[in-house]
């Protein structure tokens, strides 16, 4: 049996001028074209299925970005996807992809325009107070550690040392405790079709044990128009939201201390962690400034861009 990769020798997104020059994906480009027309290249199924992947999105990122706002990648079983997943050998980081158990492929979901990694980074910095990261823990591109993987953009929860934080039945540790997700989209769309912002939201991360909020931010590449939805697990039935509108000077959402460091009702929080945690969601300030930088970076440049300023910005 073979897997089949699609390639599309013409137009490149991601702002690439020149087509990919890694061996395998070089390589791969000669065997896919024939006149130019959209044809197949096929793995051997000895290959290793983490090599295959990353070979697979060699090719998949030089192809223009489709209407659907979907790129198939390659096929893979749930093992093979979740075993990718929690590697740290990603040529797409995998809070960019999505495993759709039918028909059993891995899809890239959302392009990594560069406005997309600036906000994650200032959304991170309303989780630098000395009062919040004492207690509360952010996460960058975290995967869950049981069953199927999924990635947020960013994700946080309660320390094993904050006092009166208590772990939900199904959450064998504190590292894998998260109350909130965040998820960031560009090119995803709202909805509730697989890939989409609602669906995420509803019917994966609202449903995780432990997970308290979600919320979901979506804004254009320029900024020009920016939403979110903010969704409260403990609301049953969960339904699509309205969208909310970023705006300056601030845009505020508030969350219940307590519920965000798993801590139970009556209980006393830590010191000087507030009842109520507000966040601006209008921290556009420091992003705007990086306006040198093109609108979509490559996703290579990109991904060693990410993991530099998550090395200085996650741990500062």
């Amino acid at each position: 049996m073979y897997d089949l990769v699609y390639v599309n020798v013409f137009p490149r997104f991601f702002g690439l001028k020149d087509p990919m020059t890694t061996p395998r994906a070089t390589e791969l480009a000669k065997l896919g074209t024939r006149g130019g027309e959209l044809v197949a290249c096929d793995f051997a199924t000895g290959t290793h299925h983490i090599d295959r992947i990353n070979t697979a999105l060699e090719v998949a990122v030089t192809q223009p970005p489709p209407v659907t706002c979907m790129l198939r990648v390659c096929q893979a079983t749930e093992d093979e996807w979740n075993t990718f997943a929690d590697s740290d050998d990603h040529i797409v980081p995998p809070n960019f992809l999505e495993w759709f158990a039918d028909p059993g492929e891995i899809h890239i979901i959302e392009f990594p325009y560069t406005p997309h990694e600036r906000y994650r980074v200032e959304i991170n910095d309303q989780f630098r107070v000395p009062s919040i990261k004492s207690w509360l823990i952010a996460y960058a591109d975290a995967t869950n550690s049981q069953g199927r993987r999924w990635c947020a953009d960013l994700s946080s929860g309660s320390r094993r040392t904050t006092p009166g934080s208590v772990l939900p039945p199904g959450v064998p540790t504190f590292d894998g405790f998260r109350t909130l997700n965040i998820e960031i989209g560009v090119s995803q769309l709202w909805g509730m079709a697989r890939g989409q912002l609602d669906h995420k939201a509803i019917s994966i991360w609202a449903v995780m044990p432990g997970v308290e909020y979600v919320l979901c931010v979506k804004f254009d590449p320029d900024f020009a128009k920016c939403r979110i939805q903010l969704y409260d697990a403990r609301v049953k039935p969960l339904k699509q939201l309205a969208l909310i509108p970023i705006v300056a000077p601030r845009t505020v959402i508030q969350l219940d201390g307590r519920r965000i460091l798993g801590i139970p009702s009556g209980m006393a929080l830590p010191v000087v962690f507030p009842v109520t945690l507000s966040i601006d969601l209008y921290p556009l300030h420091w992003s705007r400034q990086c306006s040198n930088l093109p609108v979509t970076t490559p996703i290579f440049q990109m991904t060693t861009m990410v993991k530099l300023s998550y090395m200085y910005f996650w741990n500062s």
